[in-house]
């Protein structure tokens, strides 16, 4: 029997009522097939056990969505708009670190005549030993992605136009410091994002 707190006890003393027990199954210490529900005892033997699991299993197998769960697979994987072709070259393997998050897991990535075709996580690595997140398998994505900046950019329209030219790092890099200069002979260095 669950104890009753005291308060509780007075709730239901200055007439509230006291909450309905939902309806529950729940096997009985006494008899281990005998099952309680909604207070009345029922039987469970191998009989009605079989029947049921039976029952379960072929009312599964014949409702369409398991049908139509393995023919949306074929649809998703084999309907591609794209057909992979294996890249023929010198395969060879680098090691480095994931530069994705703070983390420095260790990866290892596949090469194929200077263009990377795979990450996998690099074993024995004392970070992660093998495995890679998500993130750092996306680094794919984002090496070739046809948004990456490769090279300096310069804004030649209004902040927004989205109208840039590509410039030498050299010019980057002196117009970069030549900004920074002139913000700290001002005091000025809370600026720099400005």
């Amino acid at each position: 029997m669950i104890a009753q707190s005291a308060t509780s006890k007075r709730m239901y003393a200055r007439g509230v009522s006291k909450p309905k027990r939902a309806d529950v199954l729940y096997v009985t210490s006494e008899d281990p097939h005998s099952i309680l529900f909604r207070g009345k005892s029922m039987k469970i033997d191998r009989r009605c056990f079989l029947s049921l699991v039976i029952g379960g299993a072929a009312g599964t197998a014949l409702t369409p969505l398991p049908w139509k769960m393995t023919d949306d697979s074929s649809i998703w994987s084999q309907n591609w708009p794209w057909t992979p072709v294996i890249a023929k070259g010198e395969t060879f393997y680098e090691s480095s670190a994931c530069t994705l998050c703070p983390g420095g897991c260790g990866i290892t990535v596949r090469m194929i005549e200077d263009r990377t075709v795979k990450i996998e996580g690099q074993t024995g690595h004392p970070v992660n030993d093998g495995g890679v997140c998500v993130l750092g398998l996306s680094g794919l994505q984002l090496l070739y992605n046809p948004n990456r900046v490769t090279r300096p950019m310069k804004r030649t329209g209004s902040r927004g136009s989205g109208r840039w030219e590509p410039i030498s790092w050299d010019d980057a890099i002196g117009q970069v410091v030549s900004k920074l200069s002139e913000l700290r002979e001002n005091c000025q260095p809370q600026k720099v994002g400005c």
